[in-house]
């Protein structure tokens, strides 16, 4: 369905160049990595447990968390988001130094067997929701996805302390997400996680943070409001 890859195009459109990879807008923020991944032919999910279970040992000593996204609906263009978070981006380019390191690259081609992600499609995003990117290491999570632009006079603070008061009232993580590189298509990316048995009301986001951003945007013409995922912890 069109949607799907129109939805991904959200992303894509707007991914870094190599120029500003190293430039630090916000050094006190989250910094989130989201990879477009797909299987190679023949494999599936299966043949990643081993792998991502090495991901998790040559990586347990770093401040990162990682997660496997699998999509409750059917993209054209990717299998599967691979989301890797850092307290802030110095951390995420002291990752890339170690990405040179002989046990990653091991791990790279095991990986690169199996599976492969668009290197030229990666979309970079800090977090503002002044919380660490512990929930996303939540076992038994549901992700979902809005893609919003602020109302017109609305300031980031004002988004802000309205997502506090709506997490504290409903036990709820909300995450939202900045893209690196600003566009006009959309403003924030907000991600809500919440246990996978409990039941979200259809609009959760646009009825709770209406009057601040809009929702509403050209990816959800089928009326699909949002995309979910399931969320698998990798680290």
């Amino acid at each position: 369905m069109r949607i799907f890859l129109i939805f991904s195009l959200l992303f894509i459109f707007f991914s870094c160049s190599d120029d500003q990879i190293s430039q630090i807008n916000f050094p006190n923020k989250p910094f989130i990595e989201f990879d477009w991944c797909n299987y190679k032919t023949n494999y599936d999910a299966d043949d990643l447990v081993e792998i991502f279970i090495d991901y998790k040992n040559i990586l347990q000593n770093r401040n990162l968390s990682s997660s496997y996204l699998d999509p409750l609906f059917e993209p054209e263009d990717y299998n599967f988001i691979k989301m890797d978070g850092f307290e802030n981006k110095g951390d995420y380019l002291e990752f890339l130094n170690f990405k040179e390191s002989n046990s990653y690259r091991r791990w790279q081609r095991k990986f690169n067997e199996v599976a492969s992600c668009s290197e030229s499609e990666k979309q970079f995003f800090y977090d503002f929701s002044n919380k660490k990117i512990d929930a996303v290491k939540r076992r038994n999570n549901s992700m979902e996805m809005s893609f919003c632009k602020k109302l017109p006079n609305v300031e980031l603070s004002q988004i802000v302390d309205n997502l506090e008061v709506l997490e504290t009232n409903n036990e709820l993580d909300i995450y939202i997400l900045s893209p690196e590189i600003l566009n006009d298509y959309y403003d924030y990316l907000f991600l809500l996680l919440f246990e996978n048995d409990r039941v979200i009301e259809e609009d959760f986001i646009s009825e709770n943070f209406g009057f601040l951003v809009n929702c509403q945007i050209p990816f959800t013409k089928l009326n699909e409001k949002k995309i979910s995922f399931d969320n698998y912890p990798l680290i």
